[in-house]
């Protein structure tokens, strides 16, 4: 609440202060105006001036570019997505309340090159192309949440996609797509991505290749499978049927996400109040999506597929996992 009582007063000294100025300084005096504030609350409030209709394209370019500058000094570099069942009061819920509101890094120089792309799509490339992808941790039994960086793949959908960005353009974005480390958050992004129907095919074709080169670059990590699983299902079938509407085989994807279901549905399972239900839920459930939903988007001629044994599957592991209590639970049992 501080913070966002914080940005509305600015908000308000802001206009004030343009109110009283002649169009040419308008700029200059928006940027003094915000000079003292934090970095984040700052770039976050240059962008939202920047909707405005007081300014040229020019005036408003500088604004946007000057919001991207200042979102690296933002305290966080991604935003966090709280592991589901978590209580709203807990720390990890306080602190999904606070990425929600977008003052992280990644989300803010994002917004700019989304903003920036109605203006000049050149330089929106070009921020971009200079957005550093976060490298991504390891989920682990411990952890409270989890990293999401969902944006840099959904501002890269839509630049793939844009009619303002040239053909030789979206080739070199598409190799952005290529994570170095990737992680099973990536594999969900890139799977999203395949997607867009607005993608050249020359780009689809790239991002399928990475993708496909990432699945056996995941090291085992069920606790990340289980912290998505809700999205991964859909995630899958979005990949599959978009290969499939490309009239392209689905055999080497689907083989693909087999051989990675196998690797991490066997890796350490987290337990939640001394047992494994999250995970069997979770298990049965990829599996069964795998089995009855994903298979069946083939082509006749692909043949058939080797499907999934659940009974097969177990975790080579196990540990608690964190506790997710809420900050007001009373604890003592004597009271």
């Amino acid at each position: 609440m501080r913070t966002l009582a914080i940005i509305f007063i600015a908000h308000v000294a802001v206009r004030v202060c343009l109110s009283s100025s002649s169009p040419s300084s308008q700029v200059d005096s928006a940027l003094a105006s915000v000079s003292s504030l934090k970095p984040e609350v700052r770039s976050d409030i240059l962008l939202q001036l920047a909707l405005g209709n007081s300014y040229s394209p020019a005036q408003r370019e500088r604004i946007i570019e000057e919001a991207f500058t200042d979102a690296d000094g933002a305290q966080y570099k991604y935003p966090e997505r709280v592991k589901a069942g978590s209580s709203s009061d807990s720390l990890a819920g306080i602190r999904a309340q606070a990425f929600a509101l977008g003052l992280d890094s990644l989300s803010l120089k994002t917004r700019a090159v989304r903003e920036l792309l109605k203006w000049n799509s050149r330089r929106a490339v070009e921020l971009f192309t200079a957005i550093s992808r976060p490298a991504l941790p390891a989920s682990s039994c411990a952890d409270t949440s989890f990293p999401d960086i969902s944006s840099y793949y959904d501002v890269l959908a839509t630049l793939l996609s844009s009619s303002k960005v040239p053909p030789q353009t979206s080739a070199s974005l598409a190799a952005l797509a290529n994570p170095t480390a990737p992680m099973v958050p990536d594999i969900v992004s890139l799977l999203g991505l395949l997607g867009h129907a607005g993608i050249p095919d020359t780009a689809f074709d790239e991002v399928l290749g990475y993708l496909l080169a990432a699945f056996p670059r995941v090291s085992a990590n069920t606790e990340a499978l289980g912290l998505l699983f809700p999205e991964m299902g859909d995630a899958f079938q979005t990949g599959i049927r978009a290969v499939y509407l490309r009239r392209r085989s689905n055999i080497t994807l689907l083989s693909a996400i087999r051989s990675f279901l196998v690797v991490q549905i066997q890796g350490t399972a987290c337990t939640y109040n001394g047992g494994l239900a999250q995970y069997k839920l979770m298990r049965d459930r990829l599996v069964n999506t795998y089995n009855t939903r994903l298979v069946t988007i083939r082509y006749p001629n692909d043949g058939p597929f080797e499907g999934l044994t659940v009974t097969a599957l177990k975790p080579s592991a196990t540990k608690v996992a964190a506790s997710n209590l809420s900050l007001f639970a009373n604890t003592d049992a004597n009271c």
